[in-house]
């Protein structure tokens, strides 16, 4: 966990894509191991470019939808989401270690190794477990094992 976390917050939707300015292009999120947040205060995230962390954590708080366009993997050792939507993050290149999630809205993540349920914190905002509110929540591992340690609760959605 990085001591010097990346914060962001828009109050409207975002795009995590690619910027040109004077000739020189900067695509996704990448940082060295660094933790990262992202706030969308009204509207939507939309994951259009990978997200790169190594070994920091991406903690994603959203008011609208969570998405992510095909190709566009996230890499990062915890991710951790507070998002009132829906939840779409379903690449299977997707690589995170430690998952996390209280969510108002269906949540799907796809991941290509193995998975653990249990606690990711950054930047003072903490998940523990998977909490939605009546939603269904699918969680697929493309290789490797799923283990839950943290509770699991849909209140009367399927997982």
């Amino acid at each position: 966990m990085s001591t010097r976390p990346v914060e962001y917050t828009d109050s409207s939707r975002l795009n995590v894509g690619t910027v040109d300015v004077l000739g020189m292009s900067h695509s996704g999120i990448n940082t060295s191991n660094d933790d990262v947040r992202l706030t969308v205060e009204l509207e939507n995230l939309d994951i259009r470019d990978a997200i790169r962390l190594g070994s920091g954590d991406l903690f994603i708080d959203v008011t609208g939808n969570c998405t992510q366009q095909t190709g566009d993997d996230i890499t990062a050792d915890g991710l951790g989401l507070m998002v009132d939507g829906m939840t779409l993050i379903d690449n299977a290149g997707n690589n995170v270690m430690t998952f996390a999630a209280n969510n108002g809205g269906p949540t799907v993540l796809r991941d290509a190794s193995e998975l653990t349920v249990d606690t990711v914190t950054v930047s003072g905002m903490t998940v523990t477990g998977i909490s939605t509110t009546n939603d269904d929540v699918l969680l697929t591992v493309h290789s490797g094992n799923l283990n839950i340690n943290q509770a699991v609760t849909t209140r009367g959605g399927s997982v």
